[in-house]
């Protein structure tokens, strides 16, 4: 882009595709440039919007417009997240509440999240039993309040969806927990805390599937459990017997 094409470039962005911003240098952007009314085909523009720009009135008004409320929360500056902006972003799509900072999370947002996914709160339930009826539907543990959460509400979480692992609070963590997780996908020693790190257990990670290497301390990393890692990142997957097989039977027809 350069100033003789600027007024072409600017045209073009306010009236048919926002998008086109991520090709604009910083320094050719004004904040008339991005113009969210009902000509502009893309909101994956407001990526690209310098945050300069980002004003409250704009930030409300993409979270208001467009569907893709977690896109766009995503890419709300942290001190232009407001908790009203936040609950209109979890209306639209629950999984917004993954950008939402702790300190916006409300118990407002979390029982409309649990009406969304139960088709409402069942009183002849207790609140876990409510929260595991929602498990079943949505087996997304980031969806419970923190201090809601239990032992085995975690537990039922981790076997639904081991990635839960991430969820899980320290104050509930424990280290068959963690052994779980990486049994199932080594490659959830990454959600791991250090202090539940061991040899053992990236040991075990590492014998799941190579790429868990990548997420093994380096105190733990000896040049053993790397060899043996990048041998065991596609053997899983592509058995030498079993290609060895195929291969000959291939040549023998």
């Amino acid at each position: 882009c350069n100033p003789i094409s600027l007024y072409s470039w600017s045209k073009y962005i306010k009236k048919k595709n926002s998008y086109m911003l991520k090709y604009v240098q910083e320094v050719f952007i004004d904040k008339d440039m991005y113009n969210n009314d009902k000509y502009d085909k893309n909101c994956l523009g407001f990526e690209y919007v310098p945050e300069k720009y980002k004003s409250h009135e704009l930030c409300d008004i993409m979270i208001n417009t467009h569907n893709s409320s977690n896109y766009i929360l995503k890419h709300i500056p942290e001190d232009k997240k407001t908790h009203e902006n936040c609950m209109t972003a979890i209306k639209k799509n629950i999984n917004a509440l993954v950008c939402v900072p702790e300190y916006l999370r409300s118990d407002e947002m979390y029982d409309l999240i649990l009406d969304k996914i139960t088709y409402g709160y069942n009183k002849y339930l207790t609140l876990e039993q409510n929260y595991v009826h929602m498990l079943e539907r949505n087996d997304n543990l980031l969806f419970v309040p923190p201090k809601h959460i239990t032992y085995s509400l975690c537990m039922y979480a981790l076997k639904r969806n081991v990635r839960n692992i991430q969820y899980i609070p320290l104050s509930v963590l424990d280290n068959n927990m963690c052994t779980y997780a990486v049994e199932e996908d080594g490659t959830m020693l990454q959600y791991i805390p250090l202090d539940f790190k061991t040899q053992e257990l990236c040991v075990k990670a590492v014998d799941q599937t190579g790429f868990a290497i990548d997420y093994v301390p380096d105190m733990f990393k000896t040049p053993e459990l790397t060899e043996y890692a990048d041998r065991n990142k596609f053997l899983k997957f592509y058995p030498v017997v079993n290609y060895c097989s195929s291969t000959q039977l291939a040549y023998s027809n």
